[in-house]
C-alpha cells in the first residue's frame, strides 16, 4: 500500500475543494433553469386559467391536486397514466 505523502494529502485537498466550487455552481444553475422554467410555466397557466375564466379558488385548488399526485410520485410523472387520466390514447 503506497504512503501518503503531504504533496499527496494537498493533492486531494485541492481537488476536493474543486470538486466543491464545481458542485455549487452546477446546483446554482440548474436551480436558476427550473426557476426559469417555473417561471413560463406559470405565465401559460396565467393565459390558460384567464381564457377558461377559472376563479382563484379553481385554480388553488388544481394547484394543491397537482402538487399532492406529484408528491405521491415522488416527482415522477408517468405520462401514460396522465394520459389515460384525461382520456387520450
Amino acid at each position: 500500500m503506497p504512503c501518503l505523502f503531504d504533496t499527496d494529502i494537498v493533492n486531494v485537498s485541492f481537488l476536493v475543494a474543486k470538486l466543491l466550487i464545481l458542485l455549487e455552481s452546477v446546483e446554482k444553475n440548474i436551480s436558476e433553469m427550473i426557476f426559469k422554467l417555473a417561471v413560463q410555466s406559470a405565465i401559460a397557466n396565467i393565459f390558460i386559467a384567464s381564457g377558461l375564466n377559472l376563479n382563484t379558488s379553481n385554480i388553488d385548488y388544481l394547484t394543491k391536486c397537482a402538487a399532492r399526485e406529484i408528491a405521491k410520485q415522488n416527482g415522477i410523472i408517468d405520462l401514460k397514466k396522465a394520459s389515460e387520466m384525461f382520456g387520450v390514447e
